[in-house]
C-alpha cells in the first residue's frame, strides 16, 4: 500500500520513511499541517482581585476602632467632672445654705425680702435635683450605657438654663451688686455647652464606647 508525501505529494512505498523527492519525514508535520493548527493566546496575568486586599483593610479598620473604645482621651475630662461636681454641689448644701436657713443673722433679712428667700430655696431644689442627676450619669457613664450621651446633653442644658434663670433673678434682685463674677460664670457654662454637646453627637470614641 502506498501513501503520499504531505509535504509535495509525491507517492511513496509501504513503509517508507522519509520522501525520496523532498527528503520529508514520514511523521513530521507539513507546513500546511503547522498552519492548520490553532493558535494558543498569549499567556495573560491574573486578574486582579478586588476582594483581596478587603481583609487587611477590614482588620485596620478593627483596629483603629478597638484603640478608640474605652474611656480615654477627652473623655476623662468628663469622667473628671461627673466625679467632682456632685461633691462640690453637696459640699455647698451643707455649708453654704445652713446659715441663710437656720441662722439668726440673716432671719430678718430674709423676711424683708421673699425674693431672695424664694432664690435661695429655689438654689437648694436645683442643687439637690442635680447631685441626684449627676450621681445617675455617674453609673451611666462608668457602665458605659447606651444612653449616656442623650442624658449627659440633657443634663448640660439642663444645667446651664437654670444657672441663667438664677443668675437673672440675682440681677433683678440685687441691681448694685457686682455682677461680673455671675457674668463669667454663666458665660463658661454656655461655653462648655456649645462644647460638649457636639462633641457628644460626633465623636466616634463616643458612639464605640457606650453600646451596653
Amino acid at each position: 500500500m502506498t501513501s503520499s508525501c504531505k509535504q509535495c505529494g509525491t507517492p511513496s512505498g509501504e513503509g517508507a520513511v522519509v520522501c525520496v523527492h523532498c527528503g520529508q519525514s514520514a511523521d513530521q508535520p507539513s507546513l500546511a499541517d503547522l498552519a492548520s493548527l490553532p493558535s494558543e493566546p498569549p499567556p495573560t496575568s491574573p486578574e486582579p482581585n478586588p476582594d483581596a486586599a478587603a481583609p487587611l483593610f477590614s482588620a485596620a479598620a478593627d483596629s483603629a476602632d478597638r484603640a478608640l473604645t474605652g474611656i480615654s482621651g477627652w473623655l476623662i475630662l468628663v469622667g473628671l467632672s461627673l466625679v467632682v461636681t456632685p461633691l462640690r454641689l453637696a459640699f455647698a448644701l451643707a455649708t453654704v445654705y445652713p446659715p441663710y436657713l437656720f441662722g439668726t443673722k440673716h432671719q430678718d433679712y430674709l423676711s424683708r425680702h421673699p425674693g431672695s428667700a424664694a432664690l435661695i430655696a429655689f438654689e437648694i431644689v436645683t442643687h439637690v435635683v442635680f447631685v441626684i442627676t449627676l450621681l445617675a450619669l455617674d453609673y451611666l457613664f462608668f457602665k458605659k450605657k447606651r444612653g449616656f450621651p442623650t442624658f449627659m446633653i440633657l443634663y448640660l442644658v439642663s444645667n446651664f438654663l437654670t444657672s441663667a434663670l438664677d443668675h437673672f433673678a440675682v440681677r433683678y434682685l440685687h441691681p448694685n451688686l457686682n455682677h461680673l463674677k455671675g457674668d463669667m460664670t454663666l458665660l463658661g457654662t454656655f461655653l462648655s455647652l456649645c462644647i460638649w454637646i457636639p462633641y457628644f453627637l460626633v465623636s466616634r470614641r463616643v458612639k464605640l464606647t457606650f453600646v451596653n
